[in-house]
């Protein structure tokens, strides 16, 4: 019998948009035909590859739809690499108790598989495991398990809740569940000692709820964010409007009434038509995002500069557009033919300008820099139908999306951390009035930090 196993090849792919962070895709794998090991025996309708000396399932045929207990009177004692690659035939899979092993990638692209029982006698979910199992909605991993590989659940669409058993001490691999957009709840289980590698939950953008996380940064970075939706919820919504265009007017003012009035009618032709404040954000935010490029150029030479340089003290000298009404009005002529470009900050600048343009709130929300991190960070949150939600254009693009994203998700992705609210420190706001916020808010200004 003829088997299918894989070559497989994963490239790295570097910075996408912002330099703060390494986007991670495994891109090329290439199933190569070679003779399969072990002797073939029939297993109903179908061959598998059997090896009776170990007890190890070899390969089998795709529209197998279980996993037999003993092939010729021999209990199956381990399933090796890629044995079940791209299965039809298995819906609901239980492992059997006698299988102690699973081998890299044993059920890559198992499509039908919807339903996983993992046995106490499994220590290892090897990389690969169940990588693109799409219809798979649960995975209850018991504490027998020690390690889970790189990619063991990459890109399951439909996973939506996993749950660890109590006292796990499993080591999650290098990008586990990397790009489960549906997941929504994780719990580690109680007295757990699981230890995170890297970009485990990465792009995972529904998940909102964790609990008895093991990181103890991802939990301050969730906290945050549930806290800014807190105080936030406190405030006038519209307040934020009144306070926008009520500093635009000031003696700060940085835009001019025939600049409002153009950024308005900007905002106008993108939404017409939309029935909702919904509606209108995601359309101002599928434009900008589109419209806009980060300028990868300058945030290198920024960084390279600020090594030697002292930013407290003197001002990187090169110029980049940040404000709502140049980003608009860019003239690829006057920037080499490019088109437009900035970092965050003029993202969420654009961002706030249309959409309190169309009357939806919004503010801004900023990371500063901590010791550990290479560049502070700026994004959105905007009242939209009745609820505040984050947003961040900077780094939503075709394959990741940070419109409403689940905050535990978004908390994990790109170290998204609120630590200011239109620059006022959220640990102060969290001690104020919303009479007191709103006295500070029209002193403070509505600009964006330069990086």
């Amino acid at each position: 019998m003829i088997a299918v196993i894989l070559a497989v090849t994963i490239s790295f792919s570097g910075i996408v948009q912002n330099p703060s962070v390494e986007t991670v895709h495994a891109e090329t794998i290439q199933p190569i035909e070679v003779r399969a090991k072990g002797t073939s025996y029939k297993v109903g309708k179908f061959y598998v590859g059997f090896e009776k000396s170990t007890g190890t399932i070899t390969w089998a045929d795709k529209g197998l739809s279980y996993i037999p207990k003993k092939i010729d009177g021999t209990y199956v004692r381990a399933l090796g690499d890629w044995a079940f690659y791209e299965n039809t035939g298995m819906k609901a899979l239980r492992i059997p108790k006698e299988v102690k092993s699973l081998g890299k990638g044993v059920f890559y692209g198992a499509k039908k598989l919807n339903k996983v029982v993992i046995s106490s006698q499994i220590e290892s979910i090897p990389e690969m495991t169940f990588y693109g199992c799409n219809k798979i909605k649960t995975v209850n991993i018991p504490n027998s398990v020690k390690n889970i590989g790189d990619y063991a659940f990459y890109e399951c669409k439909k996973l939506k809740e996993v749950t660890f058993a109590e006292r796990s001490t499993a080591k999650l691999g290098r990008c586990a569940f990397y790009s489960c957009k549906n997941l929504r709840s994780v719990d580690f289980g109680q007295e757990n000692s699981i230890e995170l590698g890297e970009y485990v939950f990465y792009n995972c953008t529904a998940l909102d709820t964790v609990k008895n996380n093991p990181d103890e940064k991802w939990e301050k970075h969730i906290i945050s964010h549930e806290k800014a939706l807190e105080w936030l919820g406190k405030q006038d919504a519209q307040s934020f409007v009144d306070g926008f265009l009520e500093y635009k007017k000031s003696e700060n003012e940085e835009i001019s009434d025939s600049e409002w009035d153009y950024i308005k009618q900007k905002a106008g032709s993108i939404t017409v038509g939309a029935k909702s404040d919904t509606e209108k954000a995601r359309r101002i935010s599928e434009w900008i995002v589109n419209y806009l490029h980060y300028d990868t150029k300058w945030m290198e030479q920024f960084q390279e500069w600020r090594k030697t340089h002292d930013e407290e003290k003197e001002t990187f000298p090169i110029k980049k557009v940040m404000d709502a009404y140049g980003l608009l009005t860019w003239d690829p002529s006057e920037h080499g033919g490019e088109t437009a470009m900035t970092t965050c900050g003029g993202y969420s600048n654009l961002t706030q300008a249309l959409f309190i343009a169309e009357g939806i709130p919004c503010v801004l929300i900023w990371r500063e820099q901590a010791p550990t991190e290479n560049i502070d960070h700026e994004y959105n949150a905007a009242y939209v139908n009745g609820k505040w939600i984050f947003i961040d254009n900077t780094q939503t693009d075709e394959d990741t999306d940070y419109f409403a994203p689940g905050i535990a998700g978004f908390s994990y992705d790109m170290d998204h951390r609120v630590d200011y609210i239109n620059f006022i420190p959220l640990s102060d706001l969290v001690l104020l009035s919303g009479g007191d916020y709103n006295f500070r808010a029209k002193t403070m200004g509505f600009y964006s930090a330069q990086n």
